[in-house]
C-alpha cells in the first residue's frame, strides 16, 4: 500500500504526519509527505520520502506578520492568506507526485484543502487528520475557541449557535477564494470547505489522544480517534543535559519554559518574566528561546536560569519540575506525555481549548497571557505543582497509547476496503 500524505504548516502540523509515515513504513507500507520545505531536512534525518510543496516558510514569519497568533483574528488570517494560497501549488504537487508514486490513498491534514481535490481527481480514496480537537467542532464535546470563556461546560443552545455561526462565517470568507482555484484547475464548485468535503472522505483520523478528548457521537463519519502521533525521542544538546542534570542530582529539577516552533519568536516578555518569576522562588530555569540572537538579549539571566535556542520536549519535559508552554497540539502533546504538571499561556487558534482539557484533566494550570508577568507566572507555577500526582497518572495513560500505529492501520485499511471517491 502506497499512501501520499500532504501537510503544510508549522512543527506542529507537521510532525505528527512524518510519525504516521514512519509507522507506515514499519508496517511494510511506503509513504510519501508533501510538506513545507522548511522540514525537509528533519524530515529526511528520519529516513521519510519527504518532498517540499509550495512556498518554503520558517517559524520566525510569525515574527514579522505577529497578526497570524492575533487571539481574534489570526486564525481566518492563516486560513485565507496561507492555507488558501497553498492549495494551487499543493494540488499541482500531488499530480505530480501521483504519477511517479501511484499511491493507494491520500491523505491530508484538515487545511490541505487541496488533499481531497486530488484523491477526486485520479479517483482514490483519502483520510483527513485533525491535529487538535477544535478541527473536530462538536455539541456533544465543545471546544473553547478563541473568544469564549474558559468553562468546564457551555450551554447546548449556545454551542449549536456558535458552530452554526463558525460554519456560515468560514463558507464566507473560503468558498469564494476556493471555488476559484478550483474553477481554473477545471473542477466544479463545493461549498463549505473546512466543516463538510473535509468530512466526506472514507476516514477522519483525530491525532489526539483519547485521555485528551474521547470520541463522541457526533463526530464525524467514519472518524477514529488515533492517539497522539510521536515521533521517536531525540536527544538533548550535552549542555542542555548537563544542566538539567546538576540540578536534579540536587533535588530541584528545574521549571522547563517553551512557547514551541512559532510563538517563540513573540514570547521574549514571557522569558524575561518566567526568569524573574523563578529566581525569586530559587528555582532553576532552562529557557527554550528560538534563537541564539533571543539568548543574547535576554542576557544578562539570574542566576541558575540558562537561555537555550531549543531542545526536544521529550527529552526534557519529563525532567522538569513543571514545564511552562503556550498550548500548541505539540508541546501539550508532549507535556501530558511527561507525566509533569504544566502552566499552559494560550496566544492564539486552538491553544486555548488545549489548555482548557488540560486544565479539566488536571494536569495544568492556565494562565492568560495578559497576567503572563512575573507575579502571574510565579502563582501559576506554585498552583501547578500541586498538581504533580494527577500529571504523572496521565502521563502513564498517554505512553501506553501507539497513536502513529493506530492512525497508519486506519490509512492502511483504506487500500483494502476501496470506498468510493465522492465527487
Amino acid at each position: 500500500m502506497r499512501a501520499l500524505i500532504t501537510c503544510y504548516g508549522s512543527g506542529g502540523d507537521t510532525y505528527p504526519f512524518l510519525a504516521i509515515a514512519l509507522a507506515l513504513h514499519h508496517q511494510g507500507h511506503e509513504a510519501r509527505v508533501l510538506l513545507n520545505g522548511h522540514f525537509l531536512d528533519t524530515a529526511h534525518r528520519l529516513g521519510v520520502d519527504a518532498h517540499a510543496s509550495g512556498e518554503s516558510l520558517g517559524p520566525q514569519v510569525v515574527a514579522d506578520h505577529p497578526r497570524y497568533m492575533d487571539p481574534w483574528k489570526g486564525t481566518m488570517i492563516v486560513l485565507k492568506e496561507i492555507m488558501t494560497a497553498h492549495a494551487r501549488p499543493d494540488y499541482a504537487a500531488l499530480l505530480e507526485h501521483a504519477e511517479s508514486f501511484q499511491p493507494d490513498v491520500i491523505v491530508g491534514h484538515q487545511v490541505s484543502f487541496a488533499a481531497p481535490w486530488a484523491a477526486e481527481t485520479l479517483g482514490v480514496p483519502f483520510a483527513t487528520t485533525a491535529i487538535a480537537p477544535t478541527g473536530w467542532p462538536s455539541i456533544d464535546n465543545p471546544s473553547q475557541f478563541p473568544g469564549m470563556p474558559d468553562r468546564d461546560t457551555y450551554p447546548r443552545f449556545a454551542t449549536k449557535l456558535g458552530t452554526m455561526m463558525a460554519r456560515w462565517t468560514m463558507s464566507r470568507a473560503l468558498d469564494g477564494p476556493l471555488n476559484t482555484i478550483r474553477a481554473e484547475l477545471g473542477l466544479p464548485a463545493q461549498r463549505d470547505f473546512l466543516l463538510e468535503r473535509c468530512f466526506a472522505g472514507a476516514a477522519n483520523l483525530g491525532l489526539w489522544s483519547p485521555a485528551f478528548r474521547p470520541p463522541v457521537s457526533d463526530d464525524p463519519p467514519n472518524s477514529t480517534v488515533a492517539g497522539f502521533p510521536f515521533l521517536p525521542d531525540a536527544p538533548a544538546a550535552p549542555e542542555v543535559d548537563e544542566f538539567l542534570d546538576h540540578f536534579a542530582t540536587e533535588g530541584r529539577p528545574a521549571i522547563v519554559v517553551s512557547l514551541g516552533t512559532t510563538v517563540v519568536h513573540l514570547g521574549e516578555r514571557i522569558y524575561a518574566a518566567a526568569a524573574e518569576a523563578c529566581a525569586a522562588m530559587d528555582r532553576p530555569a532552562l529557557l527554550l528561546v528560538g534563537t541564539e540572537a533571543a539568548c543574547a538579549r535576554l542576557a544578562p539571566l539570574p542566576a541558575d536560569v540558562m537561555a537555550y535556542p531549543a531542545a526536544p520536549h521529550g527529552a526534557v519535559f519529563p525532567r522538569a519540575a513543571c514545564a511552562i508552554h503556550h498550548g500548541g497540539i505539540g508541546s501539550t502533546a508532549q507535556s501530558l506525555r511527561s507525566g509533569r504538571p504544566a502552566v499552559v499561556i494560550p496566544h492564539a487558534h486552538d491553544q486555548f481549548d488545549n489548555a482548557r482539557r488540560c486544565r479539566m484533566l488536571g494536569q495544568s494550570i492556565t494562565l492568560p497571557k495578559r497576567r503572563a508577568n512575573a507575579g502571574g507566572i510565579r502563582r501559576a507555577i506554585e498552583a501547578a505543582l500541586q498538581l504533580t500526582g494527577g500529571a504523572h497518572q496521565i502521563g502513564k495513560r498517554v505512553r501506553r497509547e501507539g497513536g502513529p500505529a493506530c492512525a497508519a492501520e486506519a490509512i492502511a485499511g483504506l487500500a483494502i476496503s476501496s470506498p468510493t471517491v465522492p465527487t
